[in-house]
Formats: C-alpha cells, sequence, structure tokens
C-alpha cells in the first residue's frame, strides 16, 4: 500500500458517515421514490434546513446523489441498493451500522485490559435484517450444501425472515422445514414464505442462547450467527443446538471466513458492537470436539463466506 493509499484509507470514514447519516434521516426512502428539493425534503422530514443542505451536497460530490437545478435525487443505480424493500438491498446494514458507530468512539478500551465494556446490543433490532442483505448468491450455495447431505428435516436456527428457507423451497418442498428465531422476526418470516402454506413449514419461537433446541433434526443450519455472541454464549448455543440434531444428523455452520478482508472486518466490527468476533475454522473445531463432533466437509458460499458440515465423531 502506498502512503497515499494509507491516507485515502483513512479518511473514507467520513464518507461512509455521511451516507449513514442519511441512512438514518430517511434521505434514500424518499429521493428513490421520486426527486426533491431541499425545501420538500426538509418538510417531510423535519430536518434542519442548513445541515441537510450540506449533507446532500456532500454526498453529491460523492456521486451518491444527483442533482438537476434545484432537485436531488438517488443515482439510478444505486436506488435497489439505497432501498430497504429491494432485493439485494444494503439499506438495512448501512442502518445497522449508522446506529452502532457510537461504539467506535469508545473502541480503543477493547484494547486495555484494565477498562470494561458494557454493551447496549438489542439482538432483536434490525441485526437479523440486515445480515440477510448482501449476500449475493450465499443462499443458494448454501442451499446446495443442506441439500447434499439428503435431509428429511431442516432446521434454520436463527432463521431471520426466512431467505434462507424460501431458497430451499424452491428447490424442494417435500422436505420438513423449521425456522427458529425470536417471535417478532418469525413474523416476518411468516409473510415472506406465505406462498408456501401448504408445504411443510414451523416456525419455533425460542432464544437459542438460553435454552436447548427441542426438537429432533437430522440437518441443522447456523447461518452468520454464531459471530453476535461471546465465547461463551457461542458455546452454549452449539451445544443447545447439538441437541435438537439426531444421531446420525448434520450441523452446517455458514460463517465469515477470517481470512479474507470481508471477513476480518466483519470480526473487528463483532468486537466494537457486541464483544464478540467472527469463529474461524480452528474455533469452530476445537468447541465442535468437546461437543463430540468434527468438520467433515467445508465449501465455500460466497468469496468471504464459508460453510462448514459436521457430525459427531465415529459417524
Amino acid at each position: 500500500m502506498k502512503p497515499q493509499e494509507l491516507h485515502q484509507l483513512v479518511f473514507n470514514f467520513r464518507a461512509a458517515r455521511a451516507v449513514m447519516f442519511a441512512v438514518q434521516a430517511g434521505l434514500f426512502e424518499e429521493l428513490c421514490q421520486e426527486d426533491l428539493t431541499i425545501d420538500e425534503l426538509v418538510a417531510r422530514l423535519e430536518l434542519h434546513r442548513a445541515s441537510t443542505t450540506i449533507l446532500l451536497e456532500t454526498l453529491v460530490q460523492l456521486d451518491v446523489l444527483n442533482k438537476q437545478g434545484l432537485r436531488y435525487s438517488v443515482a439510478q443505480e444505486l436506488r435497489a441498493t439505497l432501498r430497504r424493500d429491494t432485493e439485494g438491498s444494503i439499506a438495512n446494514l448501512l442502518l445497522l451500522d449508522a446506529n452502532h458507530w457510537s461504539n467506535w468512539s469508545v473502541a480503543e478500551d477493547f484494547f486495555r485490559p484494565e477498562k470494561a465494556r458494557l454493551f447496549a446490543y438489542d439482538r432483536q433490532s434490525n441485526f437479523a435484517a440486515a445480515m440477510q442483505q448482501g449476500v449475493g448468491d450465499m443462499n443458494v450455495r448454501l442451499a446446495q450444501v443442506l441439500l447434499a447431505h439428503g435431509p428429511g428435516h431442516i432446521v434454520d436456527v436463527g432463521s431471520g425472515p426466512g431467505l434462507l428457507i424460501e431458497q430451499l423451497l424452491g428447490a424442494a418442498k417435500n422436505l420438513k422445514y423449521t425456522l427458529v428465531d425470536f417471535e417478532k422476526t418469525l413474523d416476518i418470516a411468516r409473510g415472506n414464505l406465505s406462498a408456501y402454506e401448504h408445504c411443510d413449514v414451523n416456525f419455533l419461537p425460542h432464544d437459542i442462547v438460553l435454552g436447548k433446541l427441542q426438537i429432533e433434526a437430522d440437518c441443522i443450519v447456523a447461518s452468520r450467527l454464531l459471530m453476535g455472541f461471546d465465547d461463551a454464549e457461542m458455546k452454549q448455543i452449539l451445544a443447545n443446538i447439538c441437541h435438537g440434531l439426531v444421531h446420525e444428523g448434520v450441523l452446517v455452520i455458514n460463517e465469515f471466513d477470517t481470512e479474507t478482508k470481508v471477513g476480518a472486518l466483519m470480526s473487528l466490527d463483532m468486537l466494537v458492537n457486541c464483544g464478540a468476533r467472527v469463529y474461524g475454522r480452528d474455533q469452530l473445531a476445537k468447541c465442535l470436539d468437546e461437543l463430540g463432533f468434527e468438520i467433515v466437509s467445508e465449501q465455500a458460499t460466497t468469496v468471504f463466506t464459508r460453510a462448514f458440515s459436521a457430525k459427531r465423531k465415529g459417524i
């Protein structure tokens, strides 16, 4: 890396924060629908005019917004990315980052052993929705991994809005499916999967940190779930999940690859926001070994995520 590239890397936090300000203010939701003037935006969103003008002009310079006369608009090629209700959107992910940005201001506490950190981290916020966005073909490939094990009953722990199960239903409607998450999140999943009401799809409200999974399944998947929890909680989650797995069943853990740039940055993000980290293969293998499991295969689901399939030792 050259000195000027390092300077640009460090400076980029200002550009990222400008986009997050706009997400928080609701600017993109309005401007993705129609071009508006500053006065129209200020009136609709009840914003401070001078501050909003500065933000809008900054976003124009960053090529996030366009300006024609007095009207601002979102660049056409960015609308599907910034609207929260479109496929491929990263709006919820941006909102999650914006809401947790303040944690980064005290991030140095993590590197000083004499300082303790408390977390105000709401696992029922938009974290689940955010983790389902910007995944590309991940669910397609993860579904292929799951179906390759020839399952009869697939349980998705930390299912979020049900996008993985929806992908599976598109490929195999004859299997039994169970989504496990908080009730509020499952309500969203029920709506997303309403077209599959004649399939064997079940919804189980459950806090996987607090209790064992009272179910019998031959395939359980946890996709980008463990990274939101600290070491002790992660181990407890794995133990609780394994309780619901039949003796010859398979546990599939899909997580970011810590050997990639995205995975490394996500691990730092988890540290700052909830005192956790992305758990790499070695950490997962060690925890699974303590539970009597071993990793039997692994497949890339994106360039920065991997799916690890584990079974009880000797199976």
